[in-house]
This record gives C-alpha cells, sequence and structure tokens, in this order.
C-alpha cells in the first residue's frame, strides 16, 4: 500500500508540474487555489483516489507552490553580476550588430555599435527613418536579440537569452511607454497599471495598492476606474507612464511619447518625465523632434547603423558643469 501511495504522489506531482510549465509557456497566471479547486483536483487525482486521499493532494500541491516561491526569492536575492567598469552603469552595448535576412539580401540595421548609459541619464535617441533607432530600442526593451555582440542591463548580459529570459528582464527591470499608448480598451486604468503585477506574480492586495500610488504619480488618482475611452491622449499617456513605472524598472524606454498628443499635451507629458528621471529614473527616449531631444540630458544621433554623434544637450551640459561635450564614434 505504501508503494501504491509513493508511486501515486510521484505521477500527481508530474501531471501539476506538466500543467505549471503549460500555463507559464502560455503565459498565464499561476494561483495555487486554481490547483486546488474540485475540478483540477480531480483531473490531477484520477486513478488514485482509491489510494491517495485528497488531504495528502492538498498538502502536495502547496508543497510545490513552496518550491516555487522560494525559486523565485532566490532569482531574486540572487546578486547580479557586473561586467568590468563603472557599476553606475545600468546600459552599456558593445560592438553591436543586427542583421535581417531578407530573402537573398542581408540588411544591417546596426553595424557595430558601442555606448553606454549610467543610471539616472536621460537620454534621447534620434536619426532619420531607416538608421536604426526602432531596432536598438527593441534590443534595449529585450524585444529582440543582436546578431552580435553584447548588451548589459545592471550588468547582466541578456544578449544571449531566450525569449522565456528576456521576458522575465523585461517584466523586472524595463519600463515602457509607447506612441500609441497601448492600453487594454476594455479595463480601467487602475487595472491596466496593475498588469506588469499581474505577470510577475505579485499578490493582489500588493498590486492594488502600488498601482493606485503609481496612477497618484502621475496625477491621476481620481481617474483610476476609468477607461481608456474616458480619458484624454494626455492621461491616457499617464496611465502608460503609471504602468511602466509601477515596477520601479531599471529603465523607462519612451518610443515617441508625444508622437499622438497636440503640442500643449505633449509638453505636459514631456514635464511629467522630466519629474520622472528627478526622482531618480534613467530614461532612453526615441524621438523626430530636435525640441524634444533638446528636453533631455544626452543625444545619441544614429546614421546606417552607427553612431554618428553622441553630444550632452543644453540641459546636459549644465547639469554636468561642461560645455562643448561632443563625444563622436568613428
Amino acid at each position: 500500500m505504501k508503494e501504491q501511495q509513493q508511486n501515486a504522489q510521484t505521477e500527481i506531482r508530474r501531471r501539476i508540474i506538466t500543467r505549471i510549465k503549460e500555463l507559464a509557456a502560455q503565459k498565464k497566471l499561476l494561483k495555487q487555489s486554481d490547483f486546488l479547486s474540485e475540478q483540477l483536483a480531480g483531473e490531477m487525482m484520477y486513478g488514485f483516489e482509491g489510494v491517495y486521499t485528497r488531504s495528502e493532494y492538498d498538502d502536495l500541491v502547496t508543497g510545490i507552490f513552496s518550491e516555487l516561491l522560494q525559486k523565485k526569492r532566490e532569482r531574486t536575492e540572487k546578486p547580479i553580476e557586473q561586467p568590468q567598469g563603472d557599476s553606475n552603469i545600468v546600459i552599456e552595448v558593445k560592438n553591436l550588430e543586427k542583421v535581417y535576412e531578407m530573402q537573398a539580401e542581408s540588411v544591417h540595421a546596426l553595424r557595430g555599435i558601442s555606448f553606454s548609459i549610467e543610471r539616472n541619464e536621460y537620454v534621447s535617441v534620434m536619426g532619420a527613418s531607416g538608421s536604426g533607432k526602432s531596432t536598438l530600442l527593441n534590443i534595449l526593451g529585450c524585444l529582440d536579440s543582436p546578431s552580435s555582440g553584447d548588451y548589459y542591463l545592471g550588468g547582466e548580459n541578456v544578449s544571449g537569452m531566450n525569449d522565456r529570459q528576456l521576458a522575465e528582464v523585461r517584466n523586472r527591470k524595463i519600463g515602457f511607454v509607447f506612441q500609441t499608448f497601448n492600453l487594454l480598451s476594455r479595463a480601467s486604468s487602475l487595472h491596466n497599471v496593475e498588469l506588469p503585477l499581474i505577470y510577475n506574480g505579485t499578490p493582489s492586495s500588493m498590486r492594488r495598492e502600488m498601482a493606485y500610488d503609481a496612477l497618484n504619480k502621475v496625477g491621476l488618482g481620481e481617474r483610476v476606474q476609468h477607461k481608456p475611452n474616458e480619458l484624454s491622449g494626455g492621461q491616457r499617456q499617464r496611465v502608460a507612464i503609471a504602468r511602466a513605472l509601477v515596477n520601479n524598472p531599471q529603465i523607462i524606454l519612451a518610443d515617441e511619447p508625444t508622437g499622438n498628443l497636440d503640442s500643449k499635451t505633449g509638453d505636459e507629458i514631456l514635464d511629467l518625465l522630466d519629474e520622472v528621471h528627478r526622482n531618480g529614473n534613467t530614461i532612453v527616449m526615441v524621438t523626430h523632434e530636435a525640441y524634444v531631444a533638446d528636453k533631455t540630458h544626452r543625444v545619441i544621433y544614429l546614421k546606417d547603423g552607427i553612431i554618428d554623434t553622441d553630444r550632452l544637450t543644453y540641459n546636459g551640459e549644465k547639469k554636468n558643469n561642461k560645455t562643448n561635450v561632443d563625444r563622436k564614434y568613428r
């Protein structure tokens, strides 16, 4: 009988872990309570009800989820291996290349670029269409991988990671602000801001509090239950900025954040981003507008997949007490 119980436990554990892996691959939320439900419990215990009790099954589920939580803590608390050099550097790319194979033709979007960005820098990326801006932003945002070269984010080399690892890094370390807002149309402002916390498994009580706090920071404390179609364009972008901030990421990546806004509303969003930067965040922003770039502290200008110029703006010179600074890459 004891051997039957051990065999049952082994098989049921295998079934549970298989289901967990399937849900994780589909990026669906894993909840212990779901595995304790009558329907799923019956499915997992099918064929073993006579030798394995429901209470033993419940204990097994609790143990498995305790193991998962401990592994998550270990990943979070594990010291990050820093590359050689300044520990204040949050972004470092070395000889970054990206080549797209288009039928019989190879398109070189990035051609061996190198630069670093320190903590709390405010950097804009400019360049003509086809210069490599979008490709660079996708790599910095862990939405794509380089063909060669290295990308260190907070000291962690992410350039060779697989899709699952990149998704985890995106959730932990990066906040995104898009030109088109990318909000769920049927969800409230509060729920839209909660989304990154749902994906990383933050408990619901903490999620709500953190989302409220982020919305208050961007001046939308009175609009938490409003849906996107009940908000102005500027308010929608504020929701997007709150969503980017809620996880306390290492960097904020903004892709033309004022592109869909009128000039007055755009200036308000730029003022908000300036405040976000003053509060200690590192911001990298892609823009076509020179006046928008001038509000940042440093401009990296791309041309044909290489860095043409990398210079401080007037605001950057004031902050660093420097003048006539122009770092050129050849």
